[in-house]
């Protein structure tokens, strides 16, 4: 259940983010007069912003669909969610606390949506990001059944005495001895 739970995050997250990434490639094409042609924090140009986001965003979507590691892929989610979380407070702090809401405007006209509901919508997707990956980086792991010592089972081939290590599942199957080739029944060690 915990696996299937973090998987079908990080795969939604990275769906979201692939979507995220394709709008703001989509919304540098838009000429818009509503965002300031420089980034009011950085100091350099909204276009290079929005091509730094866009490609973090595509590249953190790619991995969280085509990883292998449920943890990386987290770690890779909380990290771009902290990013934006703290951007969106020095824009608070620094230019005023409604600069997000017109900061993100070719996206809103890009997509012919008011401003304040692409703010929103982004702010809920980040809040998803953030608060699903700390969550998926804290749940504690259950052991795999192979980890488990108990899951395996040792007997001694009946014909040459070596042992035979097998899954608790293989009781009662038929197989071949690797050592002497003679076929054994498994069997539940005395």
């Amino acid at each position: 259940m915990q696996s299937k739970t973090i998987r079908f995050f990080t795969d939604s997250a990275g769906a979201l983010l692939l979507a995220m990434a394709t709008a703001i490639f989509v919304s540098i094409g838009s000429a818009s007069g509503w965002v300031p042609l420089r980034d009011p924090l950085f100091q350099i140009s909204i276009t290079v912003v929005f091509w730094i986001v866009g490609a973090a965003e595509l590249t953190v979507g790619l991995v969280c669909l085509f990883g292998k590691q449920a943890s990386l892929k987290a770690t890779l989610i909380l990290w771009l969610a902290i990013n934006f979380l703290v951007y969106q407070l020095g824009l608070c702090c620094f230019v005023g606390p409604h600069s997000f809401i017109g900061y993100w405007g070719n996206l809103a006209v890009a997509f012919h949506v008011a401003s304040g509901t692409s703010s929103g919508m982004l702010t809920t997707v980040f809040v998803y990001l953030l608060i699903g990956s700390i969550v998926s980086l804290l749940w504690p792991s259950t052991p795999k059944p192979q980890d488990n010592a108990e899951s395996c089972l040792t007997v001694s081939c009946s014909t040459c005495g070596s042992p035979i290590e097998f899954p608790v599942q293989g009781i009662v199957q038929e197989i071949v001895c690797p050592h002497c080739a003679t076929a054994i029944t498994l069997k539940k060690p005395v």
